[in-house]
């Protein structure tokens, strides 16, 4: 057992030292303080104990509530949580092949479509995404927020131009790099798969790099060599089709594939409150004090009412263990709401509120999912570097992205999570982009309306002035308005490579 205000006791142990000398060591002290009237109106009713002992039990009562005050608790075993989650690289063609329009509108649309619904799914993936031509460049790291990643290519805008070559060499050896650390390799194309020649040696450095390859062809045509390296490695190759079809089948091939996924832990510190203990048992000898039990109905009625206290769990309602069942069947069906429902007639307690917030996040209202999350701050780093972390992600889905860094970096402040780190650093990415572009727009607008409503200074007061003064605003709200909608250029960083496959100098 432990205390967690201990500085309550220490700054207690002085007045009840006083009152130890008052009431025990000098037993007519009263009598120096009070007149005889004040203390018979005082004095507490005759029970048979004398006033000594009355005394002590009132010092004891004192004692009782200054133990529940400093919160003893009872330290439970540390929970454990393990999460399985296999690395994987998303490598995306965009030489001049995927431009063609044999799938409206090209092909390189439809893969990032493709992408988009991909990302929003693989929740249990580490997943990080490459762009490749004749080069390779890194679009995202590797993170497990995989659905903030489907958010931030909502906003991006792939219009660079990059060399009409198909290297798959280089996609292979980019992502090799960016997964070395991993036990668990496995690569996405998304690709029309390149010419249907030998791949021989993209089949050799697969094997010998323990990496299983995957691809959705996006092309109407056949590719068999793309197909047999795909099966070789351990992977599957698949086309694309109209509905999401394609997309479960890769992630559940990913996701049951044999290689050993990275195991990530967390350890979670929890406590049993003890303090209604000392508190019911302040409170019985009050009443012991204060109320003359010569009856004994009277005092099987007082025992009745305590004892029942003292061996109730103190951590649940009467009703906390059906309601915790029910919001875990209800989530586990995607009852979302009703899961909240059940949440909300608990015991209010951060895990209560990280789970409401969690459902909250789970059903994308994310001011609710904030609100709770910031509910759910306890004394644990982790616990709370994990809570600033959901917090983060919640305001990048709500496009908020200076709350996201703000959290992001109260998050690596508390303790160092890798994908704090990562998501920090692309936030920061986008930031820096959506403020150099948004400061471009405000210095053309401000030029042009200059240039567009010059005037001579004798017209300044004039009455065309003040319409040229309340236009100006409509103008600025017009440009911010254009900017919501803006797809900004994300910077990419090329990956040095040095293999080159068969087809790499051939044009399409």
């Amino acid at each position: 057992m432990t205390f967690l205000y201990p500085y309550v006791l220490i700054l207690s142990l002085l007045p009840l030292a006083f009152l130890w000398l008052k009431l025990v060591k000098k037993e007519d002290a009263f009598s120096k303080h009070f007149s005889t009237q004040m203390r018979q109106k005082l004095s507490l009713p005759s029970q048979g104990l004398s006033n000594r002992y009355k005394r002590l039990l009132f010092l004891l009562v004192l004692l009782l509530c200054i133990v529940a005050l400093a919160r003893p608790v009872q330290v439970l075993p540390t929970l454990d949580n393990e999460e399985n989650k296999p690395a994987l690289i998303i490598a995306v063609d965009v030489s001049k092949s995927m431009h063609a329009n044999d799938i409206y509108p090209t092909r390189l649309t439809l893969a990032m479509k493709k992408l988009t619904d991909f990302l929003a799914q693989a929740n249990h993936l580490q997943v990080g995404v490459i762009l490749y031509a004749k080069e390779a460049y890194m679009l995202y790291p590797l993170t497990q927020e995989s659905s903030l990643l489907s958010t931030l290519l909502q906003d991006a805008n792939l219009s660079q131009k990059f060399a009409p070559n198909t290297n798959l060499f280089a996609a292979l050896q980019a992502s090799e790099s960016l997964l070395y650390t991993h036990a668990s390799k496995q690569i996405l194309l998304l690709s029309d798969g390149g010419k249907d020649i030998s791949r021989a040696k993209e089949l050799n450095y697969l094997q010998s790099k323990h990496i299983s390859l995957s691809s959705l062809l996006l092309s109407p045509k056949r590719n068999t060599s793309m197909k047999r390296l795909c099966e070789k490695s351990g992977g599957v190759s698949l086309s694309y089709s109209w509905s999401n079809e394609d997309i479960f089948t890769l992630l559940t091939h990913i996701q049951n594939h044999p290689s050993q996924a990275e195991t990530f832990h967390y350890k979670l510190s929890h406590n049993k409150e003890l303090y209604p203990y000392p508190l019911w048992l302040a409170l019985f000898f009050l009443i012991l004090l204060f109320f003359p039990l010569k009856n004994s109905m009277l005092t099987l009625f007082f025992a009745i009412l305590f004892v029942p206290q003292v061996t109730t769990p103190l951590h649940a309602g009467l009703f906390d263990f059906w309601y915790l069942h029910q919001a875990k069947v209800d989530t586990q069906n995607r009852a979302y709401s009703q899961a909240i429902e059940s949440y909300k007639k608990l015991t209010p307690t951060p895990k209560v509120s990280y789970n409401t917030a969690t459902l909250y996040y789970l059903k994308k209202e994310y001011m609710l999912a904030i609100e709770n999350y910031k509910k759910a701050l306890s004394k644990e780093k982790l616990y709370n570097a994990k809570v600033y972390y959901n917090i983060a992600t919640a305001y990048v889905h709500l496009h908020k992205l200076s709350h996201a860094k703000e959290y992001y970096t109260k998050s690596l402040l508390v303790y160092p999570l890798r994908q704090s780190k990562e998501n920090l650093a692309q936030v920061a990415k986008e930031l820096k982009i959506e403020r150099k572009n948004l400061h471009k727009a405000y210095q053309k607008l401000h030029f042009k309306a200059i240039a567009k409503n010059s005037f001579t200074k004798e017209a300044i007061f004039s009455n065309y002035a003040v319409k040229l003064e309340k236009l100006i605003p409509s103008e600025e709200e017009q440009w911010f308005k254009r900017l919501e909608n803006q797809k900004f250029q994300p910077y990419l960083e090329h990956i040095p490579t040095t293999k080159r496959s068969l087809d790499a100098n051939l044009s399409f």
